[in-house]
């Protein structure tokens, strides 16, 4: 897990891996959306 210390220590990293990880979420979830629109058509 990130440490907080870190996170104050150095904010521009931690906002590149919070924001990496909400755009890979947000991928995966348009990916799923896709393939279930072309399963149930």
């Amino acid at each position: 897990m990130l440490d907080i210390n870190v996170l104050k220590a150095d904010p521009i990293l931690a906002f590149l891996i919070f924001g990496g990880l909400t755009y890979a979420l947000i991928l995966i979830i348009v990916l799923i959306i896709q393939l279930t629109k072309k399963l149930f058509h």
